[in-house]
């Protein structure tokens, strides 16, 4: 087996599960949620208040969540096109915006039927926009990269 085929493969599966993983999030209920996300606040507090006075709240612990999931996802999916050695050009990557997109979508659908949870457009757009971060980081360096290659 060829190793682009490989890594084809290995970055498939690694952004089908990771979608499973946020998908797995928005399952629980908004009691349950909430206590995983207090426990990151308080161990985030609890770091803050080594370095700084103050902290963060739940709801700013939450927005950064659903933005680092979905940048993290956005790699994947980078990956992913990269590795079926798609061309990854500007006109490409809202094909890749449109699939995270998807799985924002999707994970707000979910969360319809997880009770106390609702649908918020606001973080479909968030969760883009996490993506879409991820997408632009990766191309800069792909080109700098490129560019580094084509000097020596």
């Amino acid at each position: 087996m060829k190793l682009k085929k490989v890594w084809s493969v290995i970055f498939s599966l690694l952004t089908f599960s990771w979608s499973f993983v946020i998908w797995s999030f928005s399952m629980l209920s908004a009691e349950a949620s909430s206590v995983q996300s207090g426990e990151v606040t308080g161990f985030i507090n609890k770091l803050l208040s080594l370095l700084f006075a103050g902290g963060i709240s739940e709801a700013v612990v939450r927005k950064i969540a659903h933005f680092a999931e979905f940048a993290v996802l956005g790699l994947l999916i980078f990956m992913t096109a990269w590795a079926f050695s798609l061309k990854v050009r500007k006109s490409k990557i809202c094909l890749l915006v449109f699939a995270s997109g998807f799985v924002a979508v999707v994970d707000e659908c979910i969360q319809l039927t997880s009770p106390g949870r609702a649908f918020r457009i606001s973080d479909i757009l968030l969760d883009i926009t996490g993506a879409a971060t991820a997408f632009a980081v990766c191309w800069l360096i792909m080109n700098v990269y490129k560019k580094n290659k084509k000097s020596r």
